[in-house]
């Protein structure tokens, strides 16, 4: 399907053109079915969808084909891919890997993706190792540490030192609007993540958690530099003209994609990493 995408549809991190990783986020555009869903679990007929899906990979980049996806459980499994899963759940969500909220890789070419609405979308990077991982956090992956469980996979998977991890915060719902129940700020003070009370506004009548905050805060207890955690700060809910959200109340339920796949280096040991 051809159709009138450009790059200025997508929503790219800041600081990571420095390195040789394609990433991207994408956003709805009225030009393609659904304002660009590209998640196949059946809100789009599937022929739409898969339509969607290439259209944003082509506009990225990667090839659609071979995207790896998780069963998004809002959980905190992360899972270790490589060329034996290329591909999987990329036409059929079905076929994604099962019980899975966060995907890292040191696969060279292999296109990882993640669906949110006003969940956070995150990607984590080493440029030492040169591994990259996203993680999918909404309120419950944030409370049960997906930040801490995704620095300890890539340590232990790729020697990954967290201090030399870069970490971005895509859009997502902001401290503005994400209104939430006891249950829910009972869960955060439970994490015990050292300075936690500065994600929490206490409004009346419900609190308000700064997920931004909150994921920020487990990363640097993972052991992750603060000056390495960055955070888009778009609300998802403030600009819902141009991401999706379940609290927007757009009578649909939509997601967009963050993705992310590795580059060839120029040459091995071009970027260094702390001491």
């Amino acid at each position: 399907m051809q159709t009138a995408v450009d790059d200025s549809t997508l929503f790219r991190f800041d600081g990571l053109d420095l390195y040789p990783l394609i990433h991207a986020v994408t956003t709805r555009n009225p030009a393609l079915p659904g304002d660009g869903d590209i998640n196949i679990a059946g809100r789009l007929p599937l022929d739409e969808a898969l339509a969607n899906r290439r259209a944003w990979a082509d506009l990225i980049g990667i090839d659609a084909s071979a995207l790896v996806a998780g069963r998004q459980v809002h959980g905190t499994h992360v899972q270790v891919v490589d060329e034996q899963q290329r591909g999987r759940g990329a036409l059929r969500i079905e076929d994604a890997i099962p019980q899975t909220d966060a995907l890292i890789t040191r696969t060279l070419g292999l296109p990882l993706i993640i669906y949110t609405a006003d969940c956070v979308p995150v990607l984590v990077y080493d440029p030492v190792v040169h591994a990259v991982g996203l993680a999918h956090a909404g309120w419950r992956g944030t409370v049960g540490n997906i930040a801490g469980s995704v620095v300890a996979a890539m340590s232990a998977a790729f020697g990954s030192r967290p201090a030399n991890l870069i970490v971005r915060l895509g859009p997502s719902i902001g401290p503005c609007c994400y209104e939430v129940g006891d249950e829910v700020i009972d869960a955060w003070r439970a994490s015990g993540v050292e300075h936690l009370v500065e994600a929490i506004d206490p409004r009346e009548p419900r609190d308000y958690l700064d997920l931004w905050r909150a994921n920020s805060l487990a990363f640097e207890a993972a052991g992750v530099l603060p000056d390495h955690v960055e955070s888009s700060e778009i609300c998802t809910r403030c600009h819902a003209e141009r991401y999706f959200s379940r609290r927007a109340g757009q009578g649909h339920r939509g997601l967009f994609a963050t993705i992310a796949q590795l580059q060839p280096r120029p040459y091995e040991g071009d970027v260094q990493g702390d001491d």
